[in-house]
Protein backbone atom coordinates (compact mmCIF):
# COMPACT_ATOMS: atom_id res chain seq x y z
CA UNK A 1 0.00 0.00 0.00
CA UNK A 2 2.78 2.11 0.76
CA UNK A 3 4.16 1.78 -2.69
CA UNK A 4 1.20 1.83 -4.52
CA UNK A 5 0.79 5.59 -2.89
CA UNK A 6 4.03 7.09 -3.70
CA UNK A 7 5.69 6.52 -0.71
CA UNK A 8 9.87 5.42 -1.76
CA UNK A 9 11.08 2.76 -0.01
CA UNK A 10 14.26 5.53 0.98
CA UNK A 11 11.60 7.14 3.43
CA UNK A 12 10.21 4.36 5.10
CA UNK A 13 12.62 2.66 8.12
CA UNK A 14 11.22 -0.65 9.20
CA UNK A 15 12.10 -2.18 13.02
CA UNK A 16 10.54 -5.19 14.07
CA UNK A 17 11.51 -8.31 16.20
CA UNK A 18 9.54 -10.74 14.86
CA UNK A 19 9.84 -11.48 11.03
CA UNK A 20 6.39 -13.05 10.48
CA UNK A 21 6.16 -12.97 6.70
CA UNK A 22 9.68 -14.97 6.57
CA UNK A 23 8.50 -17.28 9.16
CA UNK A 24 10.06 -20.60 8.47
CA UNK A 25 6.68 -22.33 8.98
CA UNK A 26 4.81 -20.01 6.49
CA UNK A 27 5.26 -21.26 2.99
CA UNK A 28 4.06 -18.90 0.09
CA UNK A 29 1.63 -16.77 0.37
CA UNK A 30 2.59 -12.78 -0.43
CA UNK A 31 5.88 -11.26 -0.87
CA UNK A 32 5.87 -8.41 1.86
CA UNK A 33 9.20 -7.44 1.68
CA UNK A 34 9.32 -6.18 -2.03
CA UNK A 35 11.53 -4.12 -2.70
CA UNK A 36 11.37 -3.24 1.08
CA UNK A 37 14.42 -3.16 3.37
CA UNK A 38 13.49 -4.12 6.98
CA UNK A 39 16.06 -1.73 8.71
CA UNK A 40 16.61 -2.85 12.23
CA UNK A 41 15.46 -6.28 13.65
CA UNK A 42 15.68 -9.24 16.03
CA UNK A 43 18.39 -8.00 18.51
CA UNK A 44 18.96 -4.51 17.12
CA UNK A 45 15.94 -3.58 17.80
CA UNK A 46 16.03 -1.18 20.36
CA UNK A 47 14.62 1.65 22.43
CA UNK A 48 17.86 3.29 21.79
CA UNK A 49 18.00 2.16 17.89
CA UNK A 50 14.49 3.60 17.96
CA UNK A 51 16.12 6.95 19.78
CA UNK A 52 19.04 7.17 17.30
CA UNK A 53 16.23 7.25 14.23
CA UNK A 54 13.74 9.77 15.80
CA UNK A 55 16.26 12.03 16.57
CA UNK A 56 17.81 11.84 12.72
CA UNK A 57 21.21 9.78 13.56
CA UNK A 58 22.95 11.60 16.69
CA UNK A 59 24.77 8.34 17.09
CA UNK A 60 26.90 6.94 13.77
CA UNK A 61 24.72 3.26 12.97
CA UNK A 62 28.05 1.02 11.82
CA UNK A 63 25.28 -0.34 9.49
CA UNK A 64 24.44 3.08 7.96
CA UNK A 65 20.59 1.82 8.44
CA UNK A 66 18.15 4.72 7.73
CA UNK A 67 17.44 7.27 10.30
CA UNK A 68 14.69 10.40 10.32
CA UNK A 69 15.88 12.32 7.26
CA UNK A 70 13.07 14.81 7.52
CA UNK A 71 12.78 18.33 8.10
CA UNK A 72 10.28 21.12 9.38
CA UNK A 73 8.80 20.92 5.71
CA UNK A 74 8.00 17.04 5.64
CA UNK A 75 5.07 15.01 7.98
CA UNK A 76 6.09 12.41 9.48
CA UNK A 77 3.30 8.87 10.40
CA UNK A 78 4.45 6.86 13.17
CA UNK A 79 2.60 3.37 13.59
CA UNK A 80 3.46 0.83 16.54
CA UNK A 81 1.96 -2.08 17.17
CA UNK A 82 2.98 -4.52 20.24
CA UNK A 83 2.40 -5.08 23.54
CA UNK A 84 1.68 -2.83 26.48
CA UNK A 85 0.57 -1.92 29.79
CA UNK A 86 -0.95 0.77 31.54
CA UNK A 87 1.83 3.28 31.27
CA UNK A 88 4.09 2.16 28.60
CA UNK A 89 4.52 0.18 25.33
CA UNK A 90 7.01 -2.93 25.31
CA UNK A 91 10.12 -2.62 23.15
CA UNK A 92 11.82 -6.40 22.81
CA UNK A 93 14.19 -5.31 25.20
CA UNK A 94 12.61 -3.48 27.71
CA UNK A 95 9.25 -1.73 28.40
CA UNK A 96 9.49 2.38 27.41
CA UNK A 97 7.36 4.63 30.06
CA UNK A 98 5.01 7.19 28.69
CA UNK A 99 6.97 9.96 30.09
CA UNK A 100 10.25 8.42 28.17
CA UNK A 101 7.88 8.24 24.93
CA UNK A 102 7.10 12.25 25.60
CA UNK A 103 10.92 13.25 26.10
CA UNK A 104 11.45 11.28 22.30
CA UNK A 105 8.83 13.10 20.95
CA UNK A 106 9.92 16.68 22.30
CA UNK A 107 13.89 16.00 20.87
CA UNK A 108 12.20 14.92 17.33
CA UNK A 109 10.17 18.05 17.57
CA UNK A 110 12.77 20.49 19.19
CA UNK A 111 15.23 18.82 16.12
CA UNK A 112 13.10 20.08 13.43
CA UNK A 113 12.72 16.66 12.13
CA UNK A 114 8.52 17.19 11.19
CA UNK A 115 5.86 19.65 10.13
CA UNK A 116 3.51 17.46 11.58
CA UNK A 117 3.13 14.10 13.03
CA UNK A 118 0.80 11.00 13.14
CA UNK A 119 0.97 8.57 16.16
CA UNK A 120 -0.85 5.25 15.32
CA UNK A 121 -0.45 2.57 18.43
CA UNK A 122 -1.99 -0.21 18.20
CA UNK A 123 -1.41 -1.82 21.45
CA UNK A 124 -4.25 -2.98 24.54
CA UNK A 125 -3.36 -0.25 26.50
CA UNK A 126 -2.66 2.48 23.84
CA UNK A 127 -5.20 4.68 24.66
CA UNK A 128 -3.71 5.33 28.61
CA UNK A 129 -0.30 5.52 27.17
CA UNK A 130 -1.55 8.56 24.60
CA UNK A 131 -3.82 9.90 27.49
CA UNK A 132 -0.37 10.76 28.96
CA UNK A 133 1.52 12.58 26.18
CA UNK A 134 0.75 16.20 26.27
CA UNK A 135 0.76 16.79 22.57
CA UNK A 136 -1.13 20.18 22.11
CA UNK A 137 2.47 21.95 21.46
CA UNK A 138 4.27 19.28 19.34
CA UNK A 139 1.56 19.15 16.31
CA UNK A 140 1.30 15.18 17.08
CA UNK A 141 -1.91 13.81 16.46
CA UNK A 142 -2.10 10.48 17.57
CA UNK A 143 -4.58 7.83 17.27
CA UNK A 144 -5.35 4.60 19.75
CA UNK A 145 -6.81 1.46 18.95
CA UNK A 146 -8.30 0.98 22.63
CA UNK A 147 -9.82 3.36 24.52
CA UNK A 148 -8.22 4.93 27.60
CA UNK A 149 -11.31 4.10 29.56
CA UNK A 150 -10.59 0.30 29.10
CA UNK A 151 -8.50 -1.68 32.24
CA UNK A 152 -6.73 -5.07 31.84
CA UNK A 153 -9.75 -7.49 30.51
CA UNK A 154 -12.70 -5.77 31.62
CA UNK A 155 -15.23 -5.30 28.60
CA UNK A 156 -12.60 -5.60 26.27
CA UNK A 157 -14.46 -7.07 23.68
CA UNK A 158 -17.77 -4.55 24.71
CA UNK A 159 -15.76 -1.44 25.14
CA UNK A 160 -12.21 -1.60 23.84
CA UNK A 161 -11.84 -1.89 19.93
CA UNK A 162 -10.98 0.78 17.87
CA UNK A 163 -10.36 -0.15 14.59
CA UNK A 164 -7.33 2.20 13.18
CA UNK A 165 -6.61 0.37 9.93
CA UNK A 166 -9.01 2.53 7.83
CA UNK A 167 -7.61 6.35 8.80
CA UNK A 168 -4.29 4.43 8.18
CA UNK A 169 -4.50 3.63 5.08
CA UNK A 170 -6.37 7.10 3.89
CA UNK A 171 -3.69 8.47 5.43
CA UNK A 172 -1.17 6.89 2.91
CA UNK A 173 -3.49 7.14 0.28
CA UNK A 174 -3.83 11.09 0.74
CA UNK A 175 -0.07 11.80 0.10
CA UNK A 176 -0.45 15.79 -0.47
CA UNK A 177 -0.95 15.94 3.60
CA UNK A 178 -0.46 20.08 3.04
CA UNK A 179 -4.09 19.69 1.37
CA UNK A 180 -5.50 17.68 3.82
CA UNK A 181 -4.61 16.99 7.02
CA UNK A 182 -5.36 13.65 8.63
CA UNK A 183 -7.91 14.67 11.18
CA UNK A 184 -9.94 16.27 7.93
CA UNK A 185 -9.23 13.04 6.02
CA UNK A 186 -10.42 11.02 9.32
CA UNK A 187 -13.73 13.60 9.52
CA UNK A 188 -14.44 13.38 6.33
CA UNK A 189 -14.52 9.36 6.28
CA UNK A 190 -16.62 9.62 9.89
CA UNK A 191 -19.12 12.31 7.63
CA UNK A 192 -19.40 10.73 4.98
CA UNK A 193 -20.54 7.18 6.54
CA UNK A 194 -24.10 8.29 8.32
CA UNK A 195 -24.37 5.33 10.27
CA UNK A 196 -20.77 5.33 11.87
CA UNK A 197 -20.48 6.68 14.82
CA UNK A 198 -17.85 9.23 15.46
CA UNK A 199 -15.84 7.38 18.04
CA UNK A 200 -12.27 8.41 17.61
CA UNK A 201 -10.77 10.22 19.80
CA UNK A 202 -8.09 12.73 18.93
CA UNK A 203 -5.23 13.26 21.57
CA UNK A 204 -4.21 16.80 22.14
CA UNK A 205 -6.60 19.01 20.40
CA UNK A 206 -9.73 18.14 19.76
CA UNK A 207 -11.90 14.67 20.08
CA UNK A 208 -14.31 13.72 17.08
CA UNK A 209 -16.75 11.85 19.43
CA UNK A 210 -17.59 10.05 22.32
CA UNK A 211 -19.14 6.73 21.28
CA UNK A 212 -17.66 3.89 22.75
CA UNK A 213 -14.85 2.79 20.81
CA UNK A 214 -16.47 -1.06 20.12
CA UNK A 215 -19.17 0.89 17.77
CA UNK A 216 -16.56 1.80 15.57
CA UNK A 217 -15.58 -1.89 13.79
CA UNK A 218 -17.17 -1.90 10.70
CA UNK A 219 -19.97 -4.95 9.89
CA UNK A 220 -17.23 -6.61 7.68
CA UNK A 221 -15.20 -7.36 10.61
CA UNK A 222 -14.92 -10.72 11.59
CA UNK A 223 -14.68 -9.46 15.14
CA UNK A 224 -17.54 -7.08 15.30
CA UNK A 225 -19.59 -10.33 14.47
CA UNK A 226 -17.74 -11.58 17.50
CA UNK A 227 -18.82 -8.52 19.39
CA UNK A 228 -22.74 -9.04 18.66
CA UNK A 229 -22.50 -12.93 19.38
CA UNK A 230 -20.90 -11.97 23.04
CA UNK A 231 -22.81 -8.88 23.67
CA UNK A 232 -25.02 -10.34 26.15
CA UNK A 233 -22.91 -13.57 26.98
CA UNK A 234 -21.11 -14.36 30.69
CA UNK A 235 -18.00 -13.09 30.85
CA UNK A 236 -15.01 -14.34 33.40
Amino acid sequence: MLRENQFPSSNIIVMMHDDVPRYRYIQGGIDYHEDLVVDYTSHDFTIDAFKNVMSGGRLVDPQGRKVLGSTTDDNVLLYFSGPSLMNSIYFPNRPVIAAEIQDILNDAYDGGKYDNMYLVMEAFNSGNVLNQLRLENLFVYALASVSDKWVGDVDYYSQSLLNVHPFTELWIKNVKMYTGHFLATVSAYVNAEPTLPQSTKHYGLEVLGKFDVWQFVTPNNKLHRRLIADENAPRN
